[in-house]
């Protein structure tokens, strides 16, 4: 392989710049249309290439860990080397990256193999030879004839001039397994102190289970590296340092902190997908002549992107959907009486199912299975809708002791004609949705991204509208102790989505101050959750519960049994259709 073509498969520039025609100097080519319109963002080049450019190599803490591992593994002539990685996560470009570390190096003469998809290990052998052999090589060598000469050639490479020979094998997942029995036997060639071929291969996880099922391979591989998705903050200086390679620190600029964290969410920080949706968004903001992107312009691309899929929704259920938006205006609007009358007349299978969803929902409503004694206001702040369920002998404030273990667990659950030993507490009828869920001082040790997790379930698509309810904050990541949040009401659980949700709550409260405290006195709290969830008749609730949506019975007597607080843990599932909860369920 001549020197020019060598740099150009490892991503190198050439020696000699490529020079245009001079009948083609009054023509845009599409590389310069291209430009142009990046010039209009204040940008010098394409940021997001998917590409495998060296030059646009972000150092990120675990690639360069693998760069530093494998360049003192060849150095050391250790031999075999594997580095595995899931697709997209920057193994091309990693390979690229560590030949050009080699490159200019008299003392390291390095190969790279794009594509091992060979139909035969002869063929594979032959190709190896070409590389490192000099003269050509017959195509109908017999493999054991290229072997042999493979090792002359690395004898005369490695031991009598000196050299390290680096052959480098990217998509290794391609290799079959007689390839890599040809590997082994390369490998097999080697001084009493060290080997004579260093070899890297980068492959994706199916190279894995061919691994395993070869032990004598598996058992010469001296560094077994695994690359893994960038975590929420790498991703983020990902994108502003390829912003800021094409566009300087004004380039970095047209990402906002949320846009970047929705970027991170919707990618799961894979490189590869952050590229493509980086790039998208960048042609989106010349669309649409708009200064930055936000995220609410992440949000509103995905959903874009997944609506050029098929409908799914029929027209029936779209009719049926609007049969029940009636009736729930007419539940707003009309009175007890008038609802039930209209409820009843109403015929045919989807008013139905209409009937069924707007049936009074007794725990709420206080008017159907309940009686006198037991509508009670509950005792203080942070008491639930006090279930009589067991906890471990230990009994709630509102029941005597010696309960036992294996009674049900309390429930809040629509359609029923009444909860055996529920209490209930109904506050004022609350028509309207809260515009804000309260006020929070920022803890000490505390970030703001992780209280907003905390409380919304989420920090990427909720950051933009936090900060325009407090206009005073300028830098989210530099928030002083006592810095007091203002939290808007945003609903992130609502309507279809609220079907079907079981809650394992801890604890209920009147304020979200009060829930948020709890939540971060309780021990073990990574597996709990803040709720806040507003219905009509309740309004506004702050709930301590499971990170589950599917909870069941069990998870209660789990969470009972753990003893957290003096109150007991209930179960709330079969919410009102209408109910509203400001926080994204898992």
């Amino acid at each position: 392989m001549d020197e020019d073509r060598y740099q150009l498969r490892c991503g190198l520039s050439p020696p000699c710049a490529w020079t245009r025609p001079v009948h083609a100097t009054n023509r845009n080519t599409p590389r310069e249309t291209s430009m142009q319109y990046l010039e209009m963002l204040g940008l010098a080049q394409e940021p997001f290439s998917t590409s495998p450019d060296p030059l646009a190599y972000y150092r990120a803490p675990e690639h360069e860990h693998c760069l530093h591992r494998l360049e003192v593994s060849i150095r050391l002539k250790r031999g075999l080397n594997v580095v595995i990685g899931d697709v997209g996560t920057g193994k091309s470009t990693l390979s690229r990256c560590l030949l050009r570390a080699l490159d200019g190096q008299e003392d390291i003469i390095p190969h790279l193999i794009l594509d091992p998809g060979f139909e035969s290990a002869d063929e594979f052998a032959r190709y190896i030879c070409r590389l490192l052999a000099d003269g050509p090589v017959p195509d109908t060598l017999p493999r054991r004839d290229c072997i042999e000469a493979i090792q002359n050639a690395l004898f005369s490479l490695a031991v009598e001039r000196g050299r390290i020979v680096l052959l480098c094998i990217d998509e290794g997942q391609k290799l079959a397994p007689d390839c890599l029995e040809v590997l082994r036997e390369l490998l097999n060639y080697e001084t009493n102190t060290e080997k004579l071929l260093q070899i890297v291969i980068f492959g994706q996880r199916e190279l894995e289970e061919v691994i395993d099922g070869l032990p004598n391979f598996k058992d010469r591989i001296n560094e077994y590296l695994v690359l893994r998705p960038l975590d929420r903050r790498e991703t983020i200086r990902l994108v502003r340092h390829r912003l800021r390679l094409a566009g300087g620190p004004a380039g970095e600029r047209l990402f906002t902190l949320g846009a970047l964290l929705a970027v991170h969410r919707a990618t799961r920080g894979y490189p590869r997908r952050i590229m493509r949706l980086c790039h998208q968004l960048v042609m989106t903001l010349l669309i649409t002549n708009k200064p930055r992107i936000t995220a609410r312009s992440v949000r509103d691309f995905l959903q874009r992107d997944k609506a050029l899929g098929p409908k799914r929704t029929p027209y029936l259920r779209l009719i049926g959907a609007t049969g029940v938006a009636a009736a729930l205006v007419a539940l707003f609007v009309m009175r007890p009486a008038q609802v039930e009358q209209t409820l009843t007349t109403m015929t045919g299978p989807v008013f139905s199912n209409i009937r069924a969803t707007l049936a009074p929902h007794p725990a709420l409503s206080g008017t159907t299975g309940l009686t006198e004694g037991q509508h009670q206001a509950l005792p203080n702040d942070a008491a639930p809708f006090v279930p009589k369920s067991e906890q471990n002998g230990r009994n709630t404030p509102q029941e005597a002791r010696g309960m036992a273990s294996d009674q049900p667990v309390a429930s809040i659950e629509s359609g029923t004609n009444g909860i055996d030993g529920l209490e209930t507490a109904t506050s004022a009828s609350s028509v309207t949705p809260p515009e804000r869920l309260g006020a929070l001082v920022l803890p000490r040790g505390e970030t703001m991204l992780r209280l907003l997790e905390t409380v919304y379930g989420r920090a990427g698509g909720v950051l933009d509208k936090v900060l325009e309810a407090n206009p005073g904050i300028t830098n989210p990541n530099m928030l002083p102790t006592g810095t007091i949040l203002t939290l808007p009401a945003l609903p992130l659980t609502r309507g279809e989505a609220v079907n079907g949700l079981s809650l394992a709550v801890l604890s209920r409260h009147d304020s979200l101050e009060t829930a948020y405290a709890t939540y971060r006195s309780t021990a073990n709290r990574q597996d709990l959750m803040v709720v806040p969830v507003w219905m009509p008749r309740n309004g506004l609730t702050f709930m301590v519960a499971l990170e589950k949506r599917d909870a069941t019975e069990k998870d209660v007597r789990t969470m009972t049994r753990s003893g957290k607080r003096d109150a007991a843990p209930f179960l709330l599932r079969n919410l009102p259709p209408e109910t509203i909860i400001y926080r994204r369920i898992p």
